[in-house]
């Protein structure tokens, strides 16, 4: 049974984890007085919740190509979107990548032949790092490569089952 994230997951836990982890070089709006942007958050979250998007890895993709690929608040969008992400994949334990910083490369290079690799202190590990670009994919429609944003999701899909394989029961 997938497990879901709620708005006071994002106030208590993610908020704070990227005020304290994810400032080094631009700081992050408080979310919380973006009322607007706290509303589109709690929408994305629940329509998490619904069957439209009827798989884990849909749902994966779901949450960080809304969040990520968004304007719901001043700034922080994409860290936003990975840290969304990421506490969504460990609250189900989802399986860790076993690719190196090469392979993460090897694996957006071939979906998204467009972007241009970067590279940012901030995300040491090689997943979190492969996560930052794929926000920044995400973020850029110039290197979808003419897909339009549907595809996106099922490309970012795709690489989620690969890279997360659920635990079985």
């Amino acid at each position: 049974m997938i497990q879901y994230l709620e708005m006071a997951d994002c106030i208590g836990v993610i908020f704070p984890y990227i005020h304290r982890n994810l400032t080094a070089t631009e700081q992050a709006p408080d979310y919380r007085a973006e009322a607007s942007g706290m509303g589109e958050l709690d929408k994305v979250l629940a329509f998490m919740k619904s069957d439209y998007y009827p798989s884990f890895h849909d749902k994966a993709s779901y949450v960080l190509c809304s969040i990520a690929g968004s304007q719901y608040f001043s700034n922080g969008n994409k860290r936003l979107g990975i840290a969304v992400l990421m506490a969504f994949l460990a609250l189900n334990q989802a399986g860790n990548p076993t690719l190196d910083a090469t392979g993460f490369r090897a694996l957006l290079s071939g979906h998204f032949p467009l972007h241009q690799w970067e590279d940012n202190a901030q995300f040491q590990n090689p997943h979190a790092l492969f996560l930052y670009n794929l926000a920044i994919v995400i973020g850029n429609r110039n290197v979808w490569g003419g897909i339009n944003f549907d595809i996106l999701k099922e490309k970012t899909s795709e690489m989620f089952e690969l890279l997360h394989p659920l635990q079985k029961s």
